[in-house]
């Protein structure tokens, strides 16, 4: 006699999302390597390029002595899951960068902390005009601060060590640019790195 397993006449659907990692930087290299003359880890075309100003590796980190140099890699899809740990030092908010253009035209995922608080923003970038899209501040969870940013269609979502999300719906500038990147600011650090489809 065979055993009832209770899935008599049950058709069950088992559907997975297989996600293509495009670009893996654990910043591993020479203190005061710049990104530009570094390899990542993983990568799907060229390296990093300067989109504006100087990031450097310190202590295996990307790391800036200024504020707002922007770098993006090519990475030949626009929608994309980014994420690294951001490691703040204060103000300005920075974090990751989304369908680079160039130095005055993105999307951006910044955090801040002020006062035991996290701000997390999404930031339009047109022409150097930022305008912010979205935004919540929490109290600073600490680190690792990890930043995740997901690129689909018209649709952009942060959110910080996988909660409170936030969304933005009618991102149709740079749609269909490949370039993602990392912004930062004075004393800031960011570490693991990473793009992926979707």
């Amino acid at each position: 006699m065979q055993a009832d397993t209770g899935l008599s006449g049950i058709s069950a659907i088992v559907t997975s999302v297989q996600q293509t990692m495009l670009i893996n930087d654990t910043f591993t290299d020479t203190n005061g390597t710049n990104l530009t003359a570094h390899t990542p880890d993983i990568k799907v075309s060229t390296g990093w390029v300067a989109n504006t100003g100087t990031i450097t590796i310190q202590n295996n980190q990307a790391n800036s002595t200024q504020n707002f140099p922007y770098y993006s890699i090519e990475t030949g899809q626009s929608n994309v899951t980014i994420q690294a740990i951001v490691t703040p030092s204060g103000s300005p908010a920075c974090g990751l960068s989304g369908r680079v253009s160039n130095a005055t035209n993105s999307w951006d995922i910044d955090i801040g902390t002020s006062g035991g608080n996290l701000t997390l923003t999404i930031q339009e970038q047109a022409a150097g005009v930022f305008t912010i899209r979205a935004t919540t501040t929490i109290a600073d969870p600490g680190a690792p601060r990890t930043v995740q940013a997901v690129f689909s269609g018209s649709n952009v979502t942060a959110s910080i060590n996988g909660g409170n999300t936030i969304a933005y719906g009618s991102a149709t500038s740079n749609q269909t640019v490949t370039k993602h990147g990392i912004n930062m600011a004075t004393g800031w650090n960011i570490d693991n790195f990473s793009v992926t489809n979707p």
